[in-house]
């Protein structure tokens, strides 16, 4: 059904006088449908951002090539006063779009602010006035021109002042125009307008004309001028109803230009587009260009059968864009835009004799003296040229009647510039030089053989050799000597069906034939070994070719062989591995059919499909498709109907007519849109410009917004500037500051939205492209602001910090009450733990006195006893020794243990009392504050070494990791320890890293361990310096350097050492300093505080975090204590 559709249209075309080669316009045609609210479009412009505003009867449209958005015309101040609009001005340097209506009403939208100001033009309330023309006479300054009765106005961009200039005529006083069609200003400012009563001329001050005779015009009326233009400085373009007309300042005549066949049009308007070209606007001959440079005409026309023809006859205005080579068309029925230069694909629809259009070509050649052939569904065509009509070769043909009884499937040209024919007959041959027919067929067994032999289809000419399919397989044929060689068909082929046969045929000059059998797959024919290969599609593996359906070959120049299929893409050969690359849908092609592939001088593969033209770079891997828009009529195309002449050009055939195009002619869309925001949207409402957001300014101006917390939910539309190839536009977004990749939109996706966005500054860059492969520069688009609540500023947080402190404060206060309150409990349990202490040892010195008598009672029975005596005696005295020496321990642990939390204990309690003592002074009682503090704090340590090694004991030890700064720490920690330092004793810090290293483990457990380790030295130096740093090493620069075994998976290490110039510790010592209870310094004359419990802790600690702890002490000199823990 589409192909007799498409066949009558082809028809209609010739048959309406239309030239049969030529490069029409393709229409792009928009109405109701498309998001106008009316059809009827009366005015079109374009303003300084690139946005189309449409003028209808019923309101006015801002489009983007896309979308339409529609104002609508409220009564009041800030919007239109009236709806049939009847012209529209856009002035690029103000960025004001000036909209005249029915009834003399003007409206003058602001870009930058998106608000709309409304005047009236005149007092009197007559309905019949109307803006008929608006244009530009300086930066500040436009003139318009209102009828009934006729008036100009100049209207003051900066103030909006507005002055009338009455219309005058130099000797005729009554002379009153009603109506003001067009107006002009000249080079030399003066003013031009058209109306009902002739051309008129201002003079400078503009309130005073001339009216212009019309010299050498026979029978044009001038009162029905509607459009005039400038051409040049001297001449003048002007359209009345009926005429075309040039006026001549320097002569003062008047010149009809308008083409015989169309002195009966009904002229609306005109424009001039900048290259050459007038076009006419009809009110039912469709648009007409004329070229006044090369004297050529061209109508265009609507086609109820062809979507991309103009939609309407009626042609009301006209607008050529200053910033893309576009005509804008509006209608009656709708807005309609075409380009002006699209790749020059030029579109032939070949006409016989009897000027028939040659439905469908089914094969294609341009011989070398230019005759051209078409094999069409059920003949054969030439002529001496495309351009020229075509020749149906029938018996009564001179030369060629030999063709007419066969059916021909496809024709070559030889290195001698002589035709070949494949036909259903025999393989023809015509020679140019002797004018004649030669017929070659191979003689065979029988009859059946002969005919399937002789049935030729596919031709693949190389050197002086063809090769040539048959129905029996293929054969090949030498021109020189006129003889054929044949081969074996396929193994699965059966020569006894007459009508299965090979259609596509290719030599390869590395020593193969390819074959196909139009549904089953490829062949090659190995002609070294005489063996086939078969291949056939597997849609499970993808190395397989990509359709059994094969409609073509080609071999590139190196030497890759392409086959094109029906539903599947192309498919290239891989020689090495014997498989093959699939190439479809997917990876760019437009189609899954692919008729033809043709090879150009740079390599480029160029494609006939079921959706256009495709080019394939093999050097990028990239497709390029050509379809409408740019200027390809021609969608559909055929199988076998391609082929390229000499000079590079290729040629296409299908539905409609041929194709022809020189590739390096041929150019890519590589221009990026130009991309803006066109409107705002928060929680999916839309901004209005008036909003406190906005503030009466266009988010088209906008760098920058500022939002509340509450209002992060966000989206903006975004326009992509780029009429003449829309559907190739797109955009990457990314939200600096929040998002680190860049977001490629989706096909017709055109906003960005954002939720929840939290406090901060971004910036919404953008890039756009036209082709998905090259990217514009990155643009910031806009800065969003987001500001943060009430309790996340500067001065909430000071106002906590500050609330957090009193209540460190207060809680410090608490704190001493309750120490205080806490030690007069602990006097009170003292006092009574003493008490009962000396009633146990009343009762104890009973149970002794007992045990007395009980030993004198056992010696009387030692005798009876002695040999059991003696047995068990050495038993006991093992026993007693392994006792006494545990005992001894015990009771030394307990007396230092008593000794350790007693003299704490007491100092805090005397100068508790002290503090009492009002009779000390402040500065006494700071002093005994701090030694209390002090000691509160050596028995805070002995109590958290004792919690911390019965933790251990019990397994109840559990790791915090967290990670912090290292360097932070040590100096924290040192601090702290350095206080109980001797003034004599120096404090050295040595850190290899900076301060933003960080180290990730249990912080407390590190804390507590150097704490333990400072605290040792501090304690047994008594003059010199304690040092306390640390360093990054290696796992094989540790085991080196300190002889150190490691287990562990990292590969970098901490390095902690504490080092002193204290007592040091004895040789016997060092191996036993980590046990419990033991001390470095147990017979100096001196008594150091302590359990022996802190070095214990540590090497638990320590070895806890994966590391490992040991000790280098030379006695009397110092002492240096190593640990390591692994970097995670």
């Amino acid at each position: 059904m589409a192909r007799f559709f498409l066949l009558q249209l082809v028809l209609l075309f010739v048959l309406s006088g239309a030239c049969f080669s030529q490069q029409t316009p393709i229409f792009r045609n928009f109405d109701v449908k498309d998001g106008m609210v009316h059809s009827y479009i009366t005015a079109v412009t374009q303003d300084s951002k690139g946005f189309i505003w449409v003028g209808t009867s019923e309101g006015l449209h801002r489009f983007d090539g896309s979308t339409f958005k529609y104002f609508e015309p409220p009564t009041s101040s800030a919007s239109f006063s009236s709806s049939s609009i009847t012209s529209i001005y856009a002035h690029s340097l103000k960025n004001k779009v000036f909209i005249g209506y029915q009834g003399g009403n003007l409206s003058v939208y602001d870009l930058s602010t998106g608000l709309f100001s409304n005047y009236k033009l005149g007092e009197d309330e007559n309905q019949s006035r109307r803006i008929n023309s608006i244009t530009y006479i300086d930066q500040s300054k436009v003139l318009i021109g209102v009828s009934g009765p006729s008036t100009l106005y100049t209207f003051n961009i900066d103030d909006s002042s507005i002055q009338e200039h009455k219309i005058k005529v130099n000797g005729h006083d009554d002379l009153i125009a009603r109506t003001i069609r067009s107006i002009m200003i000249a080079k030399d400012q003066r003013v031009w307008i058209s109306t009902d009563k002739g051309l008129l001329k201002s003079n400078k001050e503009i309130n005073r004309f001339e009216l212009i005779d019309t010299n050498g015009l026979n029978g044009v009326d001038l009162n029905n001028l509607n459009a005039l233009s400038c051409i040049d400085s001297n001449s003048f373009l002007l359209t009345t109803s009926k005429s075309i007309l040039i006026y001549n300042q320097i002569t003062q005549e008047f010149k009809d230009i308008t083409p015989i066949q169309y002195k009966d049009i009904e002229i609306n308007t005109h424009i001039q587009d900048g290259y050459g070209n007038i076009w006419v606007a009809t009110s039912s001959l469709g648009l007409l260009k004329f070229n006044l440079n090369e004297n050529t005409f061209s109508q265009y026309k609507y086609s109820a059968l062809q979507k991309n023809d103009i939609q309407s006859n009626n042609v009301l205005a006209l607008y050529a864009s200053s910033q893309e080579p576009i005509i804008w068309v509006g209608t009656d029925k709708g807005l309609s835009y075409f380009a002006l230069k699209a790749n020059p694909f030029k579109h032939f629809v070949p006409l016989k004799n009897n000027n028939e259009a040659i439905d469908d070509s089914f094969g294609l050649l341009q011989a070398s003296n230019g005759d051209f052939w078409i094999i069409g569904r059920d003949s054969l065509y030439y002529s001496q040229g495309l351009e020229r009509k075509f020749t149906s070769i029938k018996k009564t043909t001179p030369h060629f009647g030999a063709l007419a009884d066969r059916r021909v499937f496809n024709v070559v040209e030889d290195s001698n510039k002589n035709l070949w024919f494949a036909t259903s007959d025999g393989l023809i041959l015509y020679d140019y030089t002797v004018k004649r027919i030669f017929v070659f067929k191979i003689a065979g067994a029988t009859p059946l053989i002969i005919k399937t032999h002789n049935y030729f289809r596919g031709i693949s000419p190389y050197n002086n050799t063809l090769w040539l399919s048959t129905g029996a397989g293929f054969c090949s044929f030498d021109i020189v000597s006129r003889t054929f060689n044949t081969y074996p068909p396929p193994p699965d082929f059966n020569t006894e069906r007459q009508y299965r046969h090979t259609y596509e045929i290719l030599y390869d000059p590395d020593g193969y034939v390819w074959l196909e059998g139009r549904t089953s797959g490829a062949y090659r024919f190995n002609l070294k070994t005489q063996d086939y290969s078969h291949y056939t599609n597997n849609p499970a593996d993808s190395t397989t070719i990509g359709s059994n359906g094969i409609l073509s070959f080609c071999r590139d120049s190196k030497g890759d062989i392409w086959i094109s299929s029906f539903f599947n893409g192309i498919s290239r050969f891989n020689k090495k591995t014997n498989n093959f690359t699939r190439f479809s849908y997917a990876d760019g092609l437009p189609s899954k059919t692919v008729y033809g592939i043709i090879e150009d001088k740079n390599g480029n593969l160029w494609m006939s499909t079921n959706k256009g033209v495709s080019k394939y770079n093999p050097s990028t891997g990239k497709f390029y498709n050509f379809n409408y828009f740019d200027g390809l009529n021609i969608y559909e195309f055929n199988s076998s109907s391609f082929t390229h002449s000499k000079n590079g050009d290729m040629f296409f055939g299908g539905i409609g007519g041929i194709v022809r195009f020189n590739p390096i002619e041929i150019s890519e869309v590589f221009d990026p849109p130009t991309v803006y925001i066109t409107d705002f949207y928060i929680q999916n409402k839309e901004v209005a410009v008036i909003s406190k957001i906005l503030n009466n300014q266009s988010i088209l101006f906008r760098d920058q917004i500022e939002l509340a917390y509450q209002k992060t939910t966000i989206s903006f539309d975004i326009t992509l500037l780029n009429y003449l190839y829309p559907h190739r536009s797109g955009f990457a977004w990314k939200l600096k500051d929040y998002e680190n990749d860049w977001r490629i939109a989706r096909p017709a996706e055109n906003s960005i939205s954002y939720t929840n966005l939290p406090p901060g500054t971004y910036d919404l860059w953008v890039k756009t492209t036209a082709n998905f492969t090259n990217w514009s520069q990155e643009k910031k688009l806009i800065r969003i602001i987001i500001t943060p609540p009430w309790w996340m500023n500067a001065w909430f947080k000071a106002v906590v910090i500050l609330l957090i402190a009193i209540g460190i404060l207060s809680f410090y206060s608490i704190r001493i009450h309750f120490l205080k309150k806490q030690k007069k409990h602990l006097n009170s349990l003292v006092q009574e733990k003493t008490e009962e202490l000396k009633s146990l040892n009343e009762s104890l010195e009973e149970n002794n006195s007992e045990i007395s008598a009980q030993n004198e009672e056992l010696e009387r029975h030692r005798y009876y006893l002695e040999d059991q005596v003696n047995e068990r005696t050495t038993q006991l005295k093992l026993a007693l020794l392994r006792a006494e020496e545990s005992d001894r321990l015990k009771s030394a642990i307990l007396s230092n243990m008593s000794h350790e939390v007693r003299t704490p204990l007491n100092a805090i309690v005397s100068y508790a009392r002290f503090i009492e003592d009002e009779s000390f002074q402040c500065t006494e009682r700071k002093e005994f504050a701090s030694i209390i503090l002090q000691n509160s704090n050596t028995l805070l340590t002995l109590i958290d070494n004792i919690i911390e090694l019965s933790r251990f004991q019990s397994e109840n030890q559990t790791l915090v990791n967290e990670t912090f700064y290292l360097n932070d720490l040590l100096r924290e920690t040192l601090d702290e320890c350095s206080k109980q330092r001797s003034l004599v004793v120096n404090c050295i810090s040595e850190y290899t890293e900076n301060d933003k290293f960080q180290l990730r483990t249990d912080r407390l457990k590190i804390r507590n361990t150097i704490k333990n380790l400072l605290s040792n030295d501090f304690t047994y130096t008594e003059k010199g310096h304690v040092r306390l740093g640390y360093k990054i090493l290696t796992k094989e620069s540790l085991s080196y350097e300190f002889n150190q075994n490691i287990d562990s998976e990292s590969n970098r290490f901490v390095l902690f050492y504490v080092e002193d110039t204290g007592v040091g510790i004895a040789a016997e010592k060092c191996e036993v300093i980590f046990d419990l209870f033991t001390k470095g310094d147990e017979q100096s004359h001196k008594i150091y505080e302590g359990l022996g419990l802190g070095l214990t802790v540590c090497k638990m600690s320590v070895e806890m975090l994966g590391g490992s702890m040991w000790l280098k002490s030379f006695p009397s000199k110092g002492s240096v204590f190593y640990f390591f823990l692994p970097i995670n």
